[in-house]
């Protein structure tokens, strides 16, 4: 897969670092692994709306069911469930969410 050709950003819930890869996790379930790197995407114009809430994940808003924060630590649940931890120097970022 290069770079011009990932699924559309409607279906995407989320994109995950694995070390000089990226994986793309599907609304249906599916995953499909690039050989580029995050940082590769987070610059597609496509992409732009997406949140990079850590290192190692760019969320798609669309999805995000829930926000919420307990102590020090902030969580983001997508609409499938998963639970992605916010890093302290993206907080201010998804700060909006939290008071949601």
């Amino acid at each position: 897969m290069n770079i011009i050709s990932y699924p559309q950003h409607n279906n995407i819930l989320y994109l995950e670092a694995d070390v000089n890869y990226t994986i793309f996790h599907l609304i249906d379930g599916k995953k499909i692994v690039s050989s580029f790197t995050l940082k590769k995407y987070e610059q597609k114009q496509e992409l732009g709306a997406f949140l990079r809430v850590s290192k190692s994940c760019l969320l798609n808003p669309d999805f995000i069911k829930n926000c919420q924060k307990e102590g020090k630590k902030t969580s983001i649940e997508l609409s499938n469930g998963k639970i992605v931890q916010v890093s302290r120097r993206k907080v201010g970022l998804v700060k909006g969410l939290v008071d949601a």
